[in-house]
């Protein structure tokens, strides 16, 4: 390239006059210096290309370089191919294929320069040199030497041609020397070096399954040679290049030996490729247990723990159509999620590839009676054929894979991320990492989620997992997959009888209790005793309720408990529910009264009674009078005359006028009592619901039980409305 132009060499470049040159020229101020022409003592100005502008100088440079590429095709093809020359000292040495090629590309570089040089005159190779590497440097003139070598500057084309000259235009006098193949023939060590003695016991020593360094394994093979008067002058690195030899031809063999056969099979052992294509959706699950690599609060001890998943995988969509959450991996959990995983495929899967664990086998799922006139496991009650895998075999479950994108994609974004190794656990769980913890609190306030939002995260992540595009899927997503296979859906109700779990509780006052919960429902009205509970541990909102019989006698929910003192210090709500609790119990003993009438115990029937042994027990009355009845004993007429001379005593004056206040629930119930049964007053539903109250008191049945009993059967005996003692 010229560092100075004349007006005219610019103007042919730029396809304009020298005058117009000259006119920009003096407008831009370039730098110029004048030369005497010889003719009648003018001069010529010589600009300098540095003072040009930038977009001059690219376009005069652009245009020296189009002319130095013409020659380019002349210069490929003149170009001899170059080959190994039996004169060379190393033509029988063993050339690495880097270095090989690097030879070749340095020839070609200087057998192009060579022509280029060759076309110019004496004074002007310099010039020609300059633009030749102006045009390499740009990448166009010979792109793959290029990319090999990169740039090189004129001493270096000088020392190359030399070499090559010097050589008798061999290549490899230019190529790569490193490793020592040009002073030894071969990059690699013999493995000779080392003496058939020293290398058996460097083996014995170093394939042992208590995996010695390599450093050890050399002392330990010293000692024992010199132990047996023999002596190994190689220095270390040459044992060490021995054994580096030796393990690059025999991994397989060094693997077993060192770190056993199941990092054999995994490492070096041939595996067998399955095509999926060839299976339906829903025609083969595969389940395994997972334990999360994030912290979640135990729902039981409320401290970090690592959860863990359960996990029905659709083989040929890829798609967890199932999962559940569970502090271990037990039957309970299996069973919720292959539920799950049914409904929704909507239809049964025809086989399971399930996991070899003990949970996975239990009697619940596979259990069969001995005669095999029975199948009494889930598996074989849903017509699903089952296959273990092997133990100790992750490369045979599909599933396995999705373990380690779920760690990637989800587990090591939660703040709780704890790793899923000693060696992978975060910064900020080391010992006396105070900066880390200090930094992890401050970053996420200690936040660990509970299980419930553990389970709602990872239902997230599922969401967006199945809406991805699948490499083993050909592109298609999970969900693409499963939609085209699923099934027309399954019935609840017969997912119900196979699926729930079934207990054993004791119902009473319309209540039962399960895994201390208190159910209750109006269906066990009546009920006390043993009744069968069926329920589904995924959704403890409702349990199912039967006799021991197998009879359904209806659904149960948990109780809600009410405020103390609602009207007083409750809100409307409050106020509502316990209405609503009032009038559920004013309704069940409504139905009961109609029971009892339905039964054909009506009041018309009432006469009836007094055949019956105990309505003689109070046959005698106060004041003389006596009824047709077997006589009482006397103690038992002298305590009836009590009872009936103390309620004298307390009838209040005023008839069954409520009081405004009652300085006692007794003597609240007192009221209550004498208009009711005494006056034949009909109470309103407030009181009545306060007497069902009192009467199921502790205070009640020891102090005021048998009075009241005493008092109603005076009251009603033999169907007098009302007995008052003048």
């Amino acid at each position: 390239m010229k560092s100075e132009l004349s007006a005219k060499e610019i103007a042919d470049i730029l396809g304009i006059t020298p005058r117009a040159v000259q006119k920009r020229a003096a407008k831009e101020k370039w730098d110029f210096r004048e030369l005497a022409n010889g003719r009648g003592g003018g001069s010529v100005k010589l600009y300098r290309f540095a003072s040009f502008p930038k977009e001059l100088r690219d376009t005069i440079s652009d245009r020296e370089l189009q002319e130095t590429l013409k020659a380019v095709p002349s210069v490929i093809e003149s170009s001899p191919t170059p080959v190994l020359r039996h004169a060379s000292p190393v033509a029988q040495a063993i050339v690495p294929e880097k270095s090989d090629k690097i030879g070749r590309a340095k020839y070609l570089l200087v057998e192009a320069w060579r022509n280029v040089v060759a076309s110019q005159p004496r004074g002007r190779k310099d010039e020609a040199t300059s633009a030749f590497l102006l045009a390499y440097r740009t990448g166009r003139l010979l792109p793959d030497v290029h990319r090999l070598l990169g740039d090189v500057s004129a001493p270096t084309l000088y020392r190359l041609d030399k070499k090559l000259r010097d050589s008798g235009n061999d290549y490899l006098a230019v190529s790569d020397g490193r490793g020592g193949w040009k002073k030894y023939g071969t990059t690699k060590w013999k493995p000779r070096e080392l003496s058939m003695e020293a290398q058996k016991y460097l083996l014995a020593c170093y394939l042992d399954p208590k995996r010695p360094t390599v450093i050890e394994s050399i002392h330990a093979a010293r000692m024992l040679l010199a132990k047996r008067g023999l002596e190994e002058p190689a220095h270390e690195s040459a044992w060490r290049r021995w054994l580096k030899d030796f393990e690059s031809r025999h991994q397989h063999v060094t693997v077993l030996a060192r770190e056993g056969e199941k990092a054999y099979k995994d490492l070096f052992g041939p595996y067998i490729t399955r095509d999926s294509s060839l299976l339906e959706v829903g025609q083969v699950l595969v389940a395994d247990g997972h334990t999360l690599n994030f912290q979640v609060l135990h729902p039981q001890t409320g401290r970090p723990a690592r959860m863990t998943l359960i996990a029905w995988f659709d083989w040929a969509s890829r798609y967890p159509v199932g999962w559940q959450l569970m502090p271990t991996e037990n039957t309970v959990a299996i069973s919720a999620a292959l539920r799950m995983a049914i409904e929704t495929l909507g239809k049964f899967p025809q086989a399971v590839y399930i996991d070899n664990g003990k949970a996975f086998k239990s009697r619940y799922f596979t259990e069969t009676s001995p005669d095999l006139a029975e199948l009494t496991g889930l598996y074989a009650r849903l017509g699903i054929a089952t296959v273990f895998s092997t133990p100790y075999n992750a490369r045979a479950k599909v599933i396995e894979r999705f373990w380690l994108t779920l760690g990637v994609q989800c587990e090591r974004l939660i703040p709780s991320y704890c790793g899923s190794s000693i060696d992978d656990k975060p910064a900020w769980m080391a010992r006396n990492e105070k900066f880390h913890k200090a930094w992890h609190e401050a970053k996420t306030r200690n936040w660990i989620p509970t299980i419930r939002e553990a389970a709602h995260l990872l239902s997230i992540y599922f969401n967006w997992y199945v809406r991805e595009p699948h490499d083993g899927l050909g592109g298609r997503t999970p969900l693409e997959v499963l939609d085209s296979g699923r099934g027309p859906g399954v019935d609840t109700a017969a997912l119900d009888r196979q699926f729930l779990w079934a207990q054993t509780a004791t119902a009473t006052r319309c209540r039962v209790t399960l895994m201390g919960i208190d159910y209750e429902s109006d269906c066990l009205h009546g009920i006390s005793g043993k009744i069968t509970v069926r329920y589904d541990t995924a959704d403890l909102r409702t349990i199912h309720c039967y006799l021991p019989d197998g009879r359904y006698l209806g659904d149960a929910s948990p109780v809600q408990a009410l405020h103390p003192l609602a009207k007083l210090f409750g809100n409307e709500v409050c106020v509502d529910q316990l209405k609503a609790a009032l009038k559920r119990q004013r309704k069940l003993a409504r139905d009961t009264k109609e029971n009892l009438l339905a039964l054909g115990a009506a009041p018309d029937h009432a006469e009836s009674l007094t055949a019956l042994p105990w309505t003689q027990k109070i046959a005698v009355l106060p004041g003389g009078r006596t009824a047709d009845a077997p006589p009482l004993s006397p103690a038992e007429e002298k305590r009836l005359s009590l009872v009936c001379a103390r309620a004298e005593a307390e009838e209040p004056a005023s008839g069954p006028e409520r009081p405004e206040w009652f300085r006692s629930e007794a003597a609240r119930y007192e009221w209550c009592f004498r208009a009711r049964y005494q006056h034949r007053f009909t109470l309103d539903d407030e009181d009545a619901a306060f007497m069902a109250y009192f009467e199921h008191t502790r205070e009640y049945a020891e102090n005021y039980r048998q009075r009241y009993e005493d008092l109603k059967e005076l009251y009603t005996l033999n169907g007098i409305a009302c007995l008052h003692v003048q």
